[in-house]
This record gives structure tokens, sequence and C-alpha cells, in this order.
């Protein structure tokens, strides 16, 4: 991209284990800058990717924070190219675990210029597919947070109703959300 000064278009990083709508790519054709969109069949939540109220990113719900201020799925990200060649020492170290994270640090990426796909992130237009079996995913979330204040509530109903995840006030493995690296209660976010 670089060497032939691409600035127009979109970049996607697709993955062969994944599996994809095609809904996502209309979606992401018009990012401005950087959209983002939650990817399903993730780690231990089975489901990765942004916390959104009021139609902005808040926070992120993924079960591995690990101090990265962007702990997203590699297929839960688009950038423009243009605003991409605003930033031309942009890179992706290979550190495992940590390349989502680096590469958005080298855009200079921050809440506010993200933009929310895929119904304001209530939807999953791709999932990180694998050919084994899956125990049903208990999130232990309050339900008095999953209501219209943020996505959560229709993006974990969505994942109910596929038989993918469901939620409980005290069971199952405790739903983190973080800003910045850092876990924070869901009353921080949606009081």
């Amino acid at each position: 991209l670089r060497q032939r000064n691409i600035t127009n278009g979109i970049l996607y990083f697709g993955d062969d284990d994944n599996t994809y709508d095609l809904k996502l790519f209309s979606e992401i054709r018009d990012t401005q800058r950087v959209s983002m969109f939650p990817v399903g069949l993730i780690e231990e939540y089975s489901v990765s990717g942004p916390v959104v109220r009021k139609g902005k990113v808040v926070g992120f719900l993924d079960s591995w924070v690990a101090e990265r201020r962007w702990p997203v799925d590699m297929a839960g990200f688009a950038t423009n190219l243009a605003y991409m060649a605003e930033y031309p020492n942009a890179s992706m170290p290979y550190k495992p675990g940590y390349e989502e994270d680096l590469f958005l640090r080298s855009i200079r990426l921050n809440l506010n210029i993200i933009e929310p796909k895929a119904n304001n992130c209530t939807e999953i237009l791709v999932w990180h597919t694998q050919t084994k079996n899956r125990e049903r995913t208990t999130l232990r979330i309050s339900n008095k947070y999953l209501d219209d204040r943020s996505n959560l509530g229709t993006l974990i109903k969505s994942l109910d109703v596929m038989g993918i995840a469901n939620s409980s006030d005290n069971e199952g493995r405790r739903a983190v959300i973080s800003k910045n690296g850092k876990a924070k209660p869901l009353s921080y976010f949606l009081s």
C-alpha cells in the first residue's frame, strides 16, 4: 500500500477461519477513519466487540483485556486508507495477541473517531468459526445493564436466541468491560 501510494479504499483484515455476512462489506465501504463491529465465537465470552452508548463507542467487551487499549479481534475493524496514510509509520509488529492493539495505536486511534457498524454493534456480521463443539457461554452480567442504555442487551439477546451465549445475574464468567486497557465496572459506562 505504501509503495504504491494507495490511499483510496478500505483496509480490512479477513481471515480463512472467519465466516462473513456479506452485509459487512457493504457497511465498511463507507468507513471514514476506523469502523468497528462485534465478532462472534471469540474466546470465553463467545463475542468480542465495542460497547456502544448513544451511538458512540465507550468501551470494549472482550474476555482478554491484558492491558490492551484496543481489545478487539482482527476481524472486528476496518480502516480507511486515506486516514491510515496520515500515519506513514503505521505498523503491525508481530507480538502474539497484541497485533490489533499495536496497529490501532500506530494510527493514533481514539474513541471519539470510531464508527460503530453492524447496527450500532448489536449484530454479528463476522464469526471466528472453528470445527469443534462449544459449550453455551454464560456471561455473568446484571440484567439491569441489558437495557437500551447500550448495545449489550440486544447483542447478548441475539447470542441467546442463536444458542451461543446467555446472561445471568450470578452465574457464569463475569463480563469485563474495558477502556484504555483497564477493566471497569459496568456502572462506569452505564450510569
